[in-house]
């Protein structure tokens, strides 16, 4: 059976493939579920929503640590190890609960409280010009990928994403070494325009089997933070769908997992299946991610 590390490296290879032959046919929408269009995100801004009133060992939402921009002493070695060690020590731990994993923690040092969302996402909002650090205490570690988005591994398991949204890109800041294992220390700085830190451990919402034309078939209802692409949900939804589906993790389930992530974002649900044979990429594309 393939190893965690092996689907993700698979599955996000294939997904760039499919990228590259969507980018000349533009995205779809399946016939068998029909396009919805998305409720619209809430506002983020630093004072959209009062900061939630905090409970005993409950640090998930909490308000702002200081009232200057945490970045403005930011790039020298020394400016960024005291950056560092201000981040782990008054950042707030922001926490978001996977369906496998249990609750997984950030410290995110920013000027605003961070918000909970309904799908147990948690936003950081960053007004223009400010920015934040991201660092992932032990057991977990931080893993900034090429694209500015990042993933959360417990070992070499990804069990949370980081994004930015609705615009920008996360950069590494330092890189610490604890174990043998390598943890970024990311940065996000917000333009002209307002942003956010977007984190959840929660990038599947519901795995179900059920009949579908052919056969058995495994409906996977994604998150909107999944929807937004990019690496980190390359890697984090086909994980969260073995780990409820240990099926799906069959190379042709997988081809259709990554064709559904980059093709068909908006639709309510991915239908992938066993019974269908395992083909190139260009056909996955020709066939709308259900070839038979």
């Amino acid at each position: 059976m393939p190893t965690a590390a092996t689907r993700r490296t698979s599955a996000v290879t294939l997904a760039a493939l499919v990228l590259a032959l969507v980018g000349a046919c533009g995205p779809w929408a399946s016939d068998d579920v029909a396009p919805t269009t998305s409720a619209p995100s809430p506002t983020v801004g630093p004072t959209a929503t009062p900061a939630p009133t905090r409970t005993p060992g409950d640090t998930s939402t909490v308000g702002p640590t200081s009232t200057a921009d945490p970045l403005s002493t930011a790039g020298t070695s020394a400016a960024d190890a005291a950056l560092l060690a201000r981040a782990l020590r008054d950042g707030v731990t922001v926490r978001s609960s996977g369906p496998s994993t249990g609750p997984v923690a950030l410290r995110v040092l920013a000027d605003a409280p961070a918000r909970l969302l309904d799908d147990g996402s948690v936003r950081v909002p960053l007004a223009a010009g400010t920015g934040a650090v991201v660092v992932a205490p032990a057991p977990w570690r931080l893993d900034v990928l090429p694209d500015g988005t990042a993933l959360v591994l417990r070992g070499e398991v990804p069990v949370a994403g980081v994004r930015a949204q609705p615009d920008g890109r996360l950069r590494t800041l330092a890189r610490t070494e604890a174990g043998g294992a390598r943890s970024d220390v990311a940065v996000l700085r917000a333009g002209d325009e307002p942003t956010s830190v977007w984190f959840t451990a929660r990038a599947v919402l519901d795995v179900a089997w059920g009949e579908r034309e052919g056969g058995r078939s495994l409906a996977v209802t994604p998150a909107d933070w999944a929807r937004g692409g990019g690496l980190a949900a390359d890697a984090l939804v086909p994980a969260q769908v073995v780990a409820a589906a240990p099926e799906a993790g069959a190379p042709t389930m997988l081809d259709q997992l990554a064709c559904h992530q980059r093709g068909a974002r908006h639709k309510d649900v991915w239908n992938i299946e066993p019974w269908r044979p395992r083909v190139s990429a260009l056909e996955l594309v020709a066939t709308r991610c259900n070839p038979t």
